[in-house]
């Protein structure tokens, strides 16, 4: 079976994470934040992280869009249990 791809771009601009976030502060985070998703989503999908200043649009890209709007709203739900 073939996995859906989906591409995840995080962001790290420090001022993104807030005004005292250092960059230690953002590697730790997206760490956090890319392994929280591989747990909730690599059973199903093939996932992909880019790390880049300033994401496209919503920061997660598929062929499929309901796969992608799936890990988005995830995100949106759960982003801060990566802080």
């Amino acid at each position: 079976m073939n996995k859906t791809k989906v591409l995840i771009q995080l962001p790290t601009e420090v001022s993104y994470w807030g005004s005292e976030a250092t960059e230690s502060d953002v590697a730790r985070i997206c760490d956090n934040l890319e392994s929280l998703i591989r747990a909730e989503f690599s059973a199903r999908l093939s996932l992909t992280f880019e790390r880049t200043r300033t994401p496209r649009g919503g920061g997660v890209h598929s062929i499929h869009e309901g796969s992608a709007q799936d890990v988005w709203n995830w995100i949106a739900n759960n982003w801060t249990a990566a802080l």
